[in-house]
């Protein structure tokens, strides 16, 4: 036997301790982990993610004066628990594959935290099999796999996956499903057939050979919780381009945010331009068509629109943060107030003669040349992105495409501004951003009216020409 076929000894410690930073990261810019709670056995209790960046990356333990081995203790229940979760996807009872699962999230070959316990364990369930079989080292075509560790990143991953699916069927004989479930045909034309998978047994039927989580059957299926806070469209091309082409479409308001995710086989997004080149006359009007309560919500994602979003933005960072940050600095800046002492703006009292300030023209912000400038560039950076900017940066848009809600709007804006670096005024521009983040993103519902999708023209003209959802019991 090989050196690499060896199965070396899980230790969840070293793990923690190797990852530990990659993966405190990693989970914050996920997007889907901010409510996970990962348990305080002291407090009785639990943090969620969102708690936990705060005090090991945020501004919190500097604010209250955290002494750096709390801070250090609050990283090792981050990490630890995560990991402790992350164990429960690797089907093996040594936990032979959970560094690798640490890794691969890390990496991105799992796009959200989800994928690892519905993707990863399907994929590994299958591996695990050939590989204790030793089919794997036996295949010219899987040998490749000997080593998990190869699997790196997202396109060999998905090569794997097809190959050990591919394999597991024709070595060990899967049993294919045959029962269809609760679906809905919604419509049937000359290029596509979309129904709705109105059960879990029914998005295992029609997702079998995808990396969807709705789909998964060797592991933990997720169709439940997308379910419940949207329908589940499946599209399955009459002429498809490639060997298992379809795709899955699901829109969801949860109450908290609204969004939607079109995937392709592999899972991976398919953007509207693509969609559009791909099913011309089915794009964005069809799918507003199938979700018009979520869909309504969403903004047209061109320059019009980002712009708005990014004018109301510097209208509350001027109106709000600019004054709180300014006040803040005044209030404590001891220099300052000497100085207006010394300039005759300070009575024998202590109090400020605020009318003669203003007469002369006099004010911190004047005085203060570094907090004006500092606050200049964070409207500078924001006045300065551009759509292609924020796209190329913040990777978790790709699911959405070129649309989004309000809130991922304003929250990417906000995250943009707190991952700048090299500045003179890194520190101000950060502070926007967690402005934006922390009041703006999280009290935005007012703003939502302003923000419709333009699109009724352009479904009005599409009901001319396609007709309207139809279930499989009328068309009999």
């Amino acid at each position: 036997m090989r050196a690499q076929d060896l199965i070396f000894e899980y230790k969840r410690d070293v793990t923690a301790r190797n990852y530990a930073e990659q993966l405190i990261d990693r989970i914050y810019s996920d997007g889907t982990t901010e409510l996970l709670r990962f348990p305080n056995t002291a407090a009785g209790t639990g943090y969620t993610t969102r708690e936990l960046w705060d005090y090991t990356r945020g501004r919190l333990a500097k604010e209250k004066g955290i002494p750096p081995e709390n801070v250090a203790a609050m990283k090792d229940i981050f990490v630890n628990g995560a990991i402790a979760e992350i164990e429960k996807a690797d089907p093996t009872s040594k936990k032979a594959y959970t560094e690798w699962l640490v890794m691969a999230y890390i990496n991105g070959i799992f796009v959200r935290w989800e994928d690892i316990f519905s993707t990863g364990t399907e994929f590994l369930t299958m591996y695990n099999d050939l590989k204790q079989r030793n089919i794997i080292n036996k295949s010219d075509t899987l040998r490749y796999l000997s080593n998990i560790k190869q699997i790196n990143h997202r396109g060999r991953f998905n090569q794997a996956y097809n190959d050990v699916m591919n394999a597991h069927e024709f070595y060990l004989g899967a049993e294919k499903q045959t029962n269809k479930g609760d679906v809905e045909e919604v419509y049937n034309g000359p290029a596509v057939r979309v129904i709705k998978a109105k059960d879990q047994t029914a998005a295992c039927y029609y997702g079998r050979g995808t990396q969807w989580c709705t789909a998964a059957t060797r592991s933990h299926n997720y169709f439940d919780q997308y379910n419940k806070s949207g329908d589940i469209y499946i599209f399955l091309p009459k002429n498809p381009k490639y060997d298992g082409e379809k795709y899955q479409f699901w829109a969801g308001d949860d109450g908290r945010t609204v969004g939607f995710q079109l995937m392709d086989p592999e899972d991976d997004p398919v953007s509207l331009e693509d969609w559009d080149k791909r099913f011309p006359g089915l794009g964005i009007a069809f799918l507003y068509n199938l979700a018009p309560d979520v869909l309504k919500n969403l903004v047209v994602f061109n320059g019009e629109m980002f712009e708005n979003v990014l004018a109301q933005i510097s209208t509350v960072l001027e109106q709000n943060w600019k004054w709180e940050i300014i006040a803040d600095w005044e209030l404590n800046d001891d220099y300052w107030y000497k100085w207006l002492q010394d300039e005759g703006y300070v009575d024998e009292e202590g109090n400020w003669d605020d009318d003669k300030m203003a007469k002369d023209g006099v004010n911190y912000l004047e005085y203060n040349d570094d907090l004006r400038r500092g606050i200049q560039e964070a409207f500078d950076t924001i006045e300065e992105l551009t759509p292609e900017k924020l796209d190329a940066w913040y990777e978790d848009w790709k699911g959405f495409g070129e649309h989004l809600d309000f809130y991922h709007m304003v929250d990417a804006v906000g995250d943009y501004l707190r991952d700048q670096h090299g500045s003179y005024f890194e520190s101000l521009v950060k502070d926007a951003g967690h402005f934006i983040k922390e009041r703006m993103a999280s009290t935005s519902d007012k703003n939502l009216e302003n923000f419709k999708v333009r699109m009724m023209s352009e479904l009005k003209s599409h009901e001319q020409v396609h007709p309207t959802r139809r279930t499989a019991a009328q068309q009999n």
